[in-house]
């Protein structure tokens, strides 16, 4: 599954100099930019879920290194039966998709075609179930939205991203995008990352853009750390590709639309 984004400490290294002081606000782990909302996500219909601002949200160790580790463990047995050719593999953990090759198949379905077990048990998926709840109540919180009228929707996926050449568009992860014209029933986004920047891979810093260019601002990945942002076109995005290594996150979409919503 974005102006710009401050993050602390070693998560932003670069020009801070032409950013408002005004806009950042500091608590402990989390940092916070707040941005003007634009068109796009706020013009609905859904007054309990609409933002009481928007902003760019970083949370570190958001995870322990264990809840991380046992994520990482479940897309990596995902993707035993299915890689891109490219530089981008996904798993969408609710609908089964995974990347195979040049096409998507229903990992799901696996067990069944092989007459084998079925590929995870339903206590692997206790700790992303878990780990979802916490994020619905952070992005609520943070947006003062009633929670009850936030929706888990799709697509709510895993990414493995590698230096391998794009084969097809869907390897091409580095273009600058807006959430809510990419997958129109994202309101709110989030993201958790499951690698470390430097150490399992180099490149892939998370950058936000204004009117096209490049703010300077981005988000290192590092394991556990939380992003949480409003989907419309106040965040334009895009990911650095990845020179070496791999790097694996999780992205949330959280949608106002309860005809969007799907259930854990």
């Amino acid at each position: 599954v974005v102006s710009i984004l401050v993050i602390v400490s070693c998560y932003l290294l670069t020009n801070l100099s032409n950013i408002s002081t005004d806009d950042v606000s500091y608590s402990g782990n989390e940092t916070v930019y707040n941005v003007t909302c634009q068109s796009g996500i706020h013009e609905v219909s859904y007054p309990a879920c609409s933002p009481q601002h928007c902003a760019r949200i970083v949370v570190r160790e958001f995870l322990t290194t264990q809840q991380a580790s046992q994520l990482l463990t479940l897309v990596k047995k995902a993707l035993i039966h299915g890689r891109s050719d490219g530089g981008a593999s996904i798993f969408d953990f609710h609908s089964g998709a995974i990347s195979k090759g040049d096409r998507f198949i229903n990992v799901y379905s696996v067990h069944t075609a092989t007459g084998g077990q079925p590929v995870f048990g339903s206590e692997e998926f206790d700790v992303l179930y878990r780990v979802i709840e916490m994020v619905h109540t952070r992005v609520a919180m943070y947006f003062g939205l009633d929670r009850d009228r936030l929706y888990l929707t799709n697509p709510t996926f895993f990414s493995e991203l590698t230096a391998r050449p794009a084969r097809t568009i869907h390897d091409e992860y580095w273009h600058t995008h807006i959430d809510k014209h990419t997958y129109e029933a994202f309101h709110y986004t989030s993201l958790i990352y499951l690698s470390e920047q430097d150490r399992d891979f180099t490149g892939g810093s998370f950058v936000y853009e204004d009117n096209g260019n490049e703010s300077g601002m981005r988000i290192q990945p590092s394991i556990g750390l939380l992003s949480v942002f409003t989907s419309g076109d106040e965040n334009p995005h895009r990911v650095e590709r990845v020179r070496d290594g791999v790097r694996y996150a999780l992205t949330i979409g959280f949608t106002c639309n309860p005809d969007n919503k799907i259930s854990l």
